[in-house]
């Protein structure tokens, strides 16, 4: 398989497609937004300790901090991006049958799968493993949705399931850091609590509250933004990515999350008497 762009390059581009994947759950901003939302705000100083060494963790892995990503690092946004990608492609392939979108998908999961054989493995400790309560539907249900609310679902799900496998792929590859993992994990359970009310919303019709809809617009729309970016992030690193049926699948996908956090909207508050 020909790669266009040196492996150096190669890798840190794929770093900054997972990380701005990996940013719409796990950066201060949502933390924040999630407690304004909450008005939960601070629990305490560990919690503003685990936000700011969210924060700066992120800037490493980055590159804008002083230091490149580690072997681990990379190893494991490589690991949680392939399970990602898997998962996309075997929900989302049938329902847009377009060749050279999912042979670019597969060149991005390939390149993943190389970058990781180039990576230390994970420790040998026993993986730990959570479990998100979620929006979870039947195939003939899912068959009952009009089609932008059929890609909205199958996004809503590959959020859930990879924030499931970041829990487990952290425990094993931040053995030591898996503390500061716990103290923000509670906040992280709060904000898909919040998404997977609008879920009941959306898919199932049961009502939820104004903070839930804000909180589904918000990941949608930064689901949105992430297909949006990923053609041209990805552009210079293979000809399969350059082929206007890639670019364009993508955005067709990405078209149909914003049709649907379009179409969600608030209630107003009824004045105190």
């Amino acid at each position: 398989m020909s790669v266009i762009e040196p492996p150096i390059e190669r890798a840190k581009v794929l770093a900054t497609v997972q990380n701005v994947f990996f940013g719409r759950f796990y950066s201060t901003d949502i933390f924040l937004f999630y407690r304004a939302l909450s008005g939960q705000y601070y629990r305490s100083p560990v919690m503003a300790g685990a936000m700011l060494f969210t924060q700066v963790y992120g800037d490493v892995l980055q590159f804008i901090g002083p230091l490149p990503p580690t072997d681990r690092a990379v190893a494991f946004l490589d690991e949680i991006t392939i399970f990602w990608t898997n998962q996309i492609k075997r929900d989302l392939g049938p329902l847009f049958p377009v060749e050279e979108l999912w042979e670019g998908w597969d060149v991005f999961t390939w390149m993943l799968e190389q970058d990781l054989k180039e990576r230390p493995p994970p420790t040998p400790l026993p993986p730990q493993t959570t479990h998100i309560e979620s929006v979870k539907l039947t195939d003939e249900q899912i068959q009952k949705l009009p089609f932008s609310r059929k890609v909205a679902y199958y996004s809503y799900r590959g959020d859930v399931d990879w924030s499931e496998q970041v829990y487990r792929y952290a425990s094993v590859y931040f053995p030591e850091f898996f503390t500061v993992i716990r103290a923000v994990w509670p906040d992280h359970l709060k904000i898909f609590e919040f998404y997977g009310n609008w879920a009941k919303e959306c898919f199932l019709r049961v009502p939820a509250k104004n903070e839930d809809r804000i909180m589904g617009k918000v990941i949608l729309l930064s689901n949105y933004r992430f297909n949006m970016i990923v053609p041209d992030l990805l552009f210079p690193l293979h000809e399969a990515f350059q082929k206007e049926d890639f670019r364009n699948g993508l955005l067709e996908i990405a078209s149909h999350i914003r049709k649907e956090a379009e179409e969600i909207r608030v209630t107003p508050i009824p004045p105190k008497l």
